[in-house]
């Protein structure tokens, strides 16, 4: 007697709809960097490096993930050194 394995179920979602889902994020992302940036006084380094992330989204998408990824990093380790 063999051991088989169940048939894995599908989804019935469309892989093109978790693409668009992560689009439309990063977008609204991009946008809330923007507004972040805005709000912030014209000088600062934050303000510059929200931008800086938001074109970066826009021009690469999920790439620019990386960057915010990276700026998260880099202030983590400001604030505890």
């Amino acid at each position: 007697m063999a051991i088989t394995r169940g048939r894995r179920r599908r989804s019935r979602r469309d892989p093109g709809d978790a693409a668009q889902a992560e689009r439309a994020a990063m977008t609204a992302l991009a946008e809330t960097l923007r507004d972040l940036a805005a709000g912030l006084p014209r000088d600062s380094l934050l303000a510059a490096e929200f931008a800086s992330v938001a074109r970066s989204i826009d021009v690469a998408g999920v790439l620019g993930t990386w960057r915010l990824d990276g700026l998260a990093r880099e202030l983590g380790e400001d604030a505890s050194g």
